[in-house]
């Protein structure tokens, strides 16, 4: 993890990197008003940067890695796999390039389900297996240029992990379809990408959102149709006994 946080900060320093969390600020903030509670805990690869302004949120909560030099980057650090948070206490919950740079995703999200209250937001931002990005790190590792080294998960497989958890799928959007080359003419000249990306919903933008509400099981069981089903039964038992007597 440690290396996959050098990486990140070296690619964000790049012209694709800036451009790309510049794009990703202006995303967040566009649904940030899904935000809404006591607190929201922000887990990112970048430490430094709060990802949502939101006045509706109490208490903004930074939890970076732990990390060998035991230099403080956040409000709390953890090894991303036990986050040292009570059970239900958190109402919203960022997951910003975590996952694909994890060894044991699925259990981190297990552990944001643990520590989610019932109705809470998942923000989940990913890297897209399905873009360009894979190509240009080889090139970049060919040039010695910085580059990442993400455990691409697919948005698809997401959503299976998240719907086995119970969870619904509240808004999911790729975007970022313009060429990601540190080239500015090849760059400037791909920027139509984004327009068409968007009206046909192409699967190839370089990132993907995720926001999902944890949904509680109801406190009654029994559905309407086998609550009539019981309560007509229960009205034949009633009518058979009065007969008898």
């Amino acid at each position: 993890m440690n290396q996959s946080i050098k990486d990140f900060s070296e690619f964000s320093e790049t012209f694709v990197g800036s451009t790309l969390i510049s794009e990703q600020l202006d995303i967040f903030d566009k649904y940030s008003s899904k935000c809404v509670g006591y607190n929201l805990l922000q887990l990112s690869l970048q430490h430094k940067k709060q990802l949502i302004q939101n006045d509706r949120v109490g208490h903004y909560i930074n939890m970076s890695y732990f990390k060998d030099d035991d230099i403080l980057l956040g409000d709390l650090q953890t090894d991303y796999q036990n986050f040292p948070i009570s059970t239900d206490s958190i109402d919203n919950l960022i997951l910003h390039h975590i996952l694909e740079f994890t060894d044991n995703p699925y259990q981190i999200l297990r552990e944001s389900d643990r520590i989610l209250s019932d109705g809470g937001n998942l923000i989940i931002m990913s890297f897209n297996p399905m873009s360009m990005l894979p190509f240009v790190s080889i090139s970049s590792r060919i040039f010695r240029k910085p580059f990442l080294r993400p455990k691409y998960i697919r948005l698809g497989r997401v959503i299976d992990w998240l719907t086995v958890l119970n969870y619904e799928i509240l808004v999911k959007k790729l975007f970022f379809y313009k060429l990601p080359f540190n080239n500015n003419w090849i760059f400037n000249n791909s920027t139509w990408l984004e327009s068409l990306g968007q009206s046909i919903k192409l699967p190839t933008g370089l990132c993907y959102l995720l926001i999902a509400k944890k949904r509680s099981f109801p406190l009654n069981p029994i559905h309407k149709h086998w609550a009539s089903i019981v309560k007509s039964t229960k009205k034949r038992s009633v009518s058979a006994q009065q007969k008898h007597i």
